[in-house]
């Protein structure tokens, strides 16, 4: 029994979805509307594979599928002096929209000027874990990322002790974003002096952590302090009904785009 073909996201269907060239054969070639997408957002909002796949909610070797035939199924009407039409595709399409998306068409989650994506964020880690102790930290998973995709991921260990010198640490590897179990009111405030945000009350795979975070769906706990008092200890490894951000679907979903 075949797999059931997964529903690709599009940011919004083309104003203009016929090219019909002077002189040329009424015959009429079609491509999809995701594969309009998978062109748009490779060839003209020059998106890797990894963060076209991200975006529309696909396997990278499905992005590539697609590519390849709509770019053949293209050049086919040019060559051959064909009409192209632009329809058809098992898509959802965004419901995400900005003001700037209704006349343009483009993406609504295209970074407007000045905005940056490419994100460094750091996660305490013990045994590819969140680590509950951010002032007891020992290692950091460093995850560079561009467009909501990890473009390389690496260990850093500590070399210093004491919150000051964790922050000095990151601020150093140009960390933007901190994802952590628990961390005290001094830590917190040396790494927003550094120009770091925090999530606290995160816990379980690194990882995933990081994932979660790109795609909306990590839900933080500001009050997951880490005073090491016994009674009140709020952080990491907890006990006691202690809310933590887990990586399930508790956020905004994927950029916006939702089964109708």
């Amino acid at each position: 029994m075949p797999r059931p073909t997964k529903r690709r996201c599009i940011c919004a269907k083309p104003s203009v979805t016929l090219f019909e060239p002077v002189g040329g054969r009424d015959e009429v070639i079609t491509i999809g509307y995701d594969e309009f997408e998978v062109m748009r957002l490779l060839d003209y909002e020059a998106y890797s594979q990894e963060q076209c796949a991200r975006k529309m909610q696909v396997s990278r070797p499905t992005v590539t599928r697609m590519y390849d035939h709509a770019r053949r199924q293209v050049v086919r009407a040019l060559v051959e002096g064909k009409k192209l039409q632009i329809h058809g595709g098992d898509v959802i399409v965004c419901t995400k929209l900005k003001p700037e998306c209704a006349g343009a068409k483009h993406c609504c989650h295209r970074p407007q000027k000045g905005e940056e994506t490419m994100k460094k964020i750091a996660v305490p880690v013990e045994n590819g874990q969140v680590f509950g102790h951010f002032g007891k930290s020992r290692a950091f998973l460093l995850s560079d990322t561009d467009h909501g995709a990890v473009l390389d991921q690496k260990v850093l260990p500590v070399t210093g002790e004491g919150h000051g010198a964790l922050a000095g640490l990151l601020k150093n590897a140009g960390v933007q974003v901190l994802l952590c179990g628990g961390i005290g009111p001094g830590a917190q405030q040396a790494l927003k002096e550094a120009g770091i945000t925090v999530l606290a009350g995160v816990s379980g795979d690194a990882k995933a952590a990081v994932l979660a975070y790109l795609a909306g769906t990590l839900v933080s706990v500001p009050g997951a302090t880490c005073h090491h008092h016994g009674e009140g200890h709020t952080c990491g490894h907890h006990e006691g009904g202690h809310d933590c951000a887990h990586n399930e679907h508790g956020g905004c979903g994927h950029d916006g785009c939702h089964e109708a």
